[in-house]
């Protein structure tokens, strides 16, 4: 985080396509690489995330798929300088 607090974060990677075929658009409502989806899932996780003083972020990994960051900031008594 900018200042200087370390951070939990967890990472996930899908082995689906939608980064090769939605690009940066990834993180915009309504937004779906699939038949049956209403393309919220990314949008209200970065809202909330954020809203919390986190970063959502998206590597583009290839053919294998694509891999996603989450970083939370800590608080109170359990914050430590990087």
């Amino acid at each position: 985080m900018a200042d200087g607090i370390r951070a939990p974060y967890c990472w996930w990677k899908t082995r689906g396509q939608g980064w090769r075929r939605i690009g940066e658009r990834i993180f915009e409502p309504f937004i779906t690489t699939k038949t049956d989806g209403m393309g919220l899932g990314l949008a209200i996780s970065r809202t909330l995330i954020e809203a919390n003083g986190g970063t959502l972020r998206v590597m583009k990994t290839g053919p294998q798929g694509t891999t996603f960051e989450v970083a939370l900031p800590l608080s109170g008594a359990h914050a430590y300088n990087s």
